[in-house]
């Protein structure tokens, strides 16, 4: 059986590689690390089993495929198989491979501990490479790191399942055709929802401007032409394809996001003033270094991250900060002019 193992699509990086795009399709390369950069995981120790290594599947219990075979057939130390109807995958694998019995247990190591004292799974790595990595399971190496690392911190079973928040640590996921297919399906239905809502007469010019500046799009401006935003979030939106497109992060997603807070008086005040803190950052009214963000004529934080609790964008939206928000609304007119 031959294992996918590929890299969460959008995953975001501190050095911006995951932004990088081919310079002749400019389509997205999906990458988070430069040249031939691996990943390289180990397993980890586990409070549930006592600080012993978590080596996922190894430790199921699974119908034992030798149960009634002679006890002669099964050779010396494996007689007891015949007996067993069922046993652990480790015990299991250990004979299919004609290791010797517990070559592949998951002991904890001992700080200080010379290599060649330490156990298989303790020196068992996981290299990934960008994009996908090819598991042989034909391989014994390749069979064990499948099950061992299957239950692991940094991989996913699935794309859901990383989506769905249950492994948020995940760098990368296990890929299975179908859910592959069901994925690129429902990016595909996303894009052309948000190419119909660019499209409609409903999203004015004044809109547009709204939506670019919330998501940062502008490039800094602060007033354009009707195609010129038209193009802007038509190429943005085309610059995504496969499963990057049912990422949260991507700019299909995040379109739709403010696209959908024109919908209503209260998600209007907030997309307004999403744009308005933009319109703050590119006149450098407002500063963020590491996010903190000051209003600098004042010298006065305003917040300490972008949206959340404690953030700029609560302060903006705050009824009891109307008369800063008109200062800024001033201070702002006053630049632009």
């Amino acid at each position: 059986m031959k294992v996918q193992i590929k890299t969460i699509p959008g995953r975001e990086t501190a050095s911006k590689i995951h932004e990088w795009t081919d310079q002749n399709t400019h389509k997205p390369l999906g990458k988070s690390k430069v040249g031939n950069a691996k990943d390289e995981y180990c397993l980890f120790p586990s409070k549930r089993l006592g600080g012993n290594l978590n080596t996922g599947k190894m430790l199921d219990i699974i119908e034992n495929p030798e149960f009634g075979k002679s006890k002669e057939e099964l050779g010396k130390d494996w007689e007891y198989l015949s007996d067993k109807k069922e046993i652990t995958r480790q015990e299991y694998l250990e004979f299919k491979h004609g290791k010797p019995r517990n070559f592949y247990t998951n002991k904890k190591g001992v700080t200080g501990q010379p290599a060649d004292a330490k156990t298989y799974m303790q020196k068992l790595k996981l290299p990934l490479s960008d994009g996908t990595t090819i598991l042989d399971t034909t391989n014994q190496d390749d069979e064990i790191r499948y099950y061992a690392f299957f239950d692991h911190t940094l991989i996913a079973t699935s794309l859901d399942q990383y989506r769905k928040h249950l492994k948020p640590k995940a760098t990368h996921y296990i890929s299975s055709q179908d859910e592959d297919i069901e994925i690129r399906l429902r990016g595909a239905k996303l894009k052309n929802k948000a190419i119909a809502k660019l499209e409609s007469d409903d999203f004015i010019d004044d809109n547009k401007l709204l939506v670019l500046k919330a998501l940062a799009w502008n490039n800094k401006q602060l007033t354009l032409r009707g195609k010129d935003m038209y193009d802007i979030i038509n190429e943005k939106l085309h610059s995504v394809y496969g499963e990057s497109v049912d990422s949260i992060e991507s700019p299909v997603n995040k379109f739709l996001k403010m696209y959908d807070l024109l919908g209503d008086p209260a998600g209007r005040t907030e997309l307004s003033a999403r744009a308005m803190l933009q319109d703050l950052l590119d006149t450098r009214i407002i500063s963020n270094v590491k996010e903190t963000y000051t209003w600098v004529s004042k010298g006065l934080i305003l917040g300490h991250r972008k949206e959340g609790e404690g953030s700029v964008l609560e302060f903006l939206l705050n009824p009891d900060k109307a008369l800063e928000y008109e200062q800024l609304e001033n201070e702002l007119k006053a630049r632009i002019v």
